[in-house]
């Protein structure tokens, strides 16, 4: 999922249903209840198969960038929810979840 679609997502805060979610690239697929166990012991199988310090080391190395981008954000984030957990309408949205009502927010 490119950066534009993520940020609207998260922005929106839409709900997004399994096929969609492969569909853009958020999942690596979307299976019926009933195929799932056999598509993961096939998965496992097929890792299972590759050379294990590869494999390892090719994860690693795919990890790198997104730890960065994790760490580069994660002190802004966390102040950002920190304030957020003081406003009124953090109190509304934690409200209006308990009361299963739609939200009122003022931007307080």
């Amino acid at each position: 999922m490119g950066y534009a679609r993520a940020k609207h997502y998260l922005l929106t805060g839409e709900k997004i249903d399994a096929k969609e979610a492969a569909k853009i690239g958020l999942i690596n697929g979307a299976m019926p209840a009933a195929e799932l166990d056999a598509y993961v012991d096939q998965y496992v199988d097929k890792l299972a198969a590759l050379p294990t310090q590869s494999l390892r080391w090719s994860k690693s190395t795919i990890n790198v960038p997104l730890r960065q981008m994790a760490a580069s954000m994660m002190d802004v984030g966390m102040a950002y929810e920190n304030v957020a957990a003081r406003t009124a309408d953090h109190v509304e949205a934690i409200s209006a979840f308990r009361e299963k009502r739609k939200p009122a927010f003022t931007g307080k």
